[in-house]
């Protein structure tokens, strides 16, 4: 049985999950927008990795998971000593038999980024808080330095997360574009991405700025 112990991330599974269709599936889920600011707060666990593997299994419900083991890199916010996490996502393709979440991102074998965990002890439809707005990749660049882009591979320049405040109204009746709020992209009318980029540890450092503002 899946718990919640926050009634923003459970109002995403709700929203999420009546979206949740078989193979054939055109319609899109709307997950709540959150700030950048919640999207640190609310993870049980923020880390650097590399996709190891990624293995589809039909379980005793009879739904399809997809379990993606990570090498642990880097821990950015969290208790965590092991080297390797395994994560579970509802959705996959097995044996000929699919079962997919609209705007589901499951992370692919050797994609490396920066991954933000909402509960290390319950089962999620997908585990990255707020699910697109949890889930970077790293880029590095021919130079060897690295960059963060989100998985729709615009290149964050910039983070815009001052306070971990509670949402509001407003942003409980809003959904999420892509990204969290405060992430700022390149825009098409800016001459260079990668002359403003921020790089992966300007990212990390902001991330462990905002949980400790919210201690």
């Amino acid at each position: 049985m899946l718990r919640f112990a926050n009634p923003l991330l459970k109002a995403i599974f709700v929203i999420a999950l009546l979206n949740c269709l078989y193979a054939g599936a055109a319609s899109a889920s709307t997950v709540l927008e959150m700030s950048f600011a919640q999207v640190v707060e609310h993870s049980e666990l923020v880390f650097e990795g590399r996709v190891q593997s990624v293995e589809p299994q039909i379980l005793g419900d009879g739904r399809i998971y997809t379990f993606v083991e990570f090498e642990i890199l880097d821990v950015v916010k969290g208790a965590y000593t092991d080297t390797q996490i395994q994560l579970s996502f509802l959705g996959g393709e097995l044996a000929g038999k699919g079962m997919f979440v609209t705007d589901m991102k499951i992370p692919l074998v050797g994609e490396t980024g920066l991954y933000f965990v909402e509960s290390l002890s319950q089962a999620q439809v997908n585990p990255f808080v707020g699910w697109s707005q949890g889930h970077y990749l790293i880029e590095t660049l021919p130079d060897n330095s690295r960059v963060v882009t989100t998985v729709a591979n615009e290149t964050v320049i910039a983070l815009d997360a001052p306070t971990s405040q509670a949402p509001t109204t407003s942003a409980m009746n809003s959904f999420s574009k892509g990204k969290a709020k405060g992430v700022l992209i390149q825009q098409q009318n800016q001459l260079s991405a990668l002359s403003q980029a921020l790089s992966v540890e300007q990212f990390k450092a902001a991330v462990r700025d905002v949980a400790e503002q919210a201690r």
